[in-house]
């Protein structure tokens, strides 16, 4: 099993390659960082299934399994959300998590 994770905001990429770890900079949620099992090619599908209020720019990982350590929001079906149906699937740590790729979908280019 892989997680990957999906950003729309280029500032929060930029931080992660230079930290070479995964963590939300979101204070108001302790960190919290979101991720899915879900590999998606296409941005606007990433956003249908994920339910995001944005398409997302970049996608990150596969994150091996054994690097996701503790889930306190364990693997589930995300609900419907922002205008989008949801179905992909999501899960959430506090813990942050080696970076193992960033992937541009606007490049179609691998960024580390």
């Amino acid at each position: 099993m892989e997680f990957y994770r999906y950003v729309a905001d280029p500032v929060e990429v930029v931080s992660l390659v230079a930290s070479r770890r995964v963590q939300s900079a979101n204070l108001a949620t302790g960190r919290a960082t979101w991720y899915s099992l879900d590999r998606f090619d296409d941005p606007a599908e990433a956003r249908r299934r994920l339910a995001l209020y944005q398409e997302p720019l970049f996608r990150i990982g596969p994150i091996p399994q054994h690097k996701v350590l503790i889930l306190d929001i364990q693997i589930r079906t995300v609900a419907p959300a922002n205008g989008q149906p949801g179905g992909g699937t999501e899960c959430r740590t506090v813990l942050p998590v080696d970076l193992f790729g960033v992937f541009e979908f606007g490049g179609s280019r691998w960024l580390w």
